[in-house]
């Protein structure tokens, strides 16, 4: 069997080295229990940054979506706008038209009316 007293009187003996090992033991422990503690705190900052990563990939997204809307709003309401302007472009176009046979009609038929209506829109009078 072990001789208890044979341990004792050999530890004893050198407690030093045995006290030595036991510390060697203690922090070889405690540096393996730091860095487990270390790689949890490591792994729940990587999984919180996916987390926040997520986040901003879908805010990106919606932004994106909100502004392909605009464009497209925009796009429209610049053709709605086109489309009046051509309107209102035929519109004065067939103003005109009709300005000008009537002009053409009264300086056929009343010269006199004609230089009255110049002397009103332009202000000045008509010297025959």
């Amino acid at each position: 069997m072990i001789d208890t007293a044979a341990i004792i009187k050999y530890l004893l003996k050198n407690w030093k080295t045995v006290l030595f090992v036991v510390m060697v033991l203690m922090v070889v422990g405690k540096f393996r229990y730091d860095y487990k503690k270390l790689e949890e705190a490591y792994e729940t900052s990587v999984a919180s940054l996916e987390q926040q990563i997520d986040g901003l990939r879908s805010i990106h997204e919606e932004e994106l979506a909100r502004r392909q809307r605009a464009i497209d709003e925009y796009k429209q309401k610049l053709e709605d706008l086109e489309q009046q302007y051509d309107n209102i472009l035929d519109d004065i176009e067939k103003d005109r038209e009709i300005k000008r046979a009537d002009y053409t009609r009264q300086f056929k038929d009343d010269q006199a009316a004609l230089a009255e209506e110049i002397n009103k829109i332009y202000g000045f009078n008509h010297a025959p």
